[in-house]
């Protein structure tokens, strides 16, 4: 039985269906990192899963999931499952939710469609730009910024974007500056 966990907020759930286009096993903990407004289309399906509130779950984890439902009813949330697979979660019903495991691409280059989210990268990005801008690195920055802009883009979750914002805006960068034609690569 997996569980849903939003930060230390934790529920089980139960799978009540499941549909493979290739074999799938979801991992135990299934850990929202983010959300979007927009689901993903353009990545392959590999399952999909209806999961809902699990017999055993007590009354506050039951509030829990409410409460992520009615928050998802504009938007979706990213869980992370391998560096292969990303899941989205979407509401179908109050106890009911919908998650697709989509595959993502393991190699990327800088002129690839597609950028890969893996967290294990991901989580250092904000770190670099922190550092590209304090040593004011504008080439590196406008690649970065490119890449970040692009992992947006491709899967809805704008969080870096924001945090890519707020850094460049305090060392008086405008992060627009960065995506410009006529900034360098």
């Amino acid at each position: 039985m997996p569980t849903l966990s939003l930060g230390y907020l934790t529920a089980p759930v139960s799978i009540e269906a499941q549909v493979h286009a290739k074999p799938y096993e979801l991992p135990q903990t299934l850990s929202i990192v983010g959300f979007a407004p927009t689901p993903v289309r353009m990545l392959p399906t590999v399952a999909k899963y209806i999961l809902s509130v699990d017999a055993s779950t007590g009354m506050a984890e039951k509030e829990t999931l409410a409460l992520l439902a009615q928050s998802l009813a504009s938007s979706y949330a990213i869980i992370p499952l391998s560096q292969q697979h990303v899941g989205i979660l979407l509401p179908v019903q109050q106890d009911l939710f919908s998650l697709q495991v989509a595959q993502i691409p393991t190699h990327v280059s800088r002129t690839s469609e597609i950028p890969s989210f893996d967290p294990e990268y991901l989580k250092h990005l904000p770190m670099q730009v922190l550092d590209l801008c304090q040593k004011r690195q504008m080439d590196e920055l406008c690649m970065v910024a490119r890449g970040i802009y692009k992992i947006a883009a491709v899967y809805g979750y704008w969080d870096l974007w924001l945090v890519l914002e707020g850094i460049c805006t305090r060392f008086q960068i405008n992060p627009q500056d960065l995506m410009s034609p006529h900034s360098r690569e």
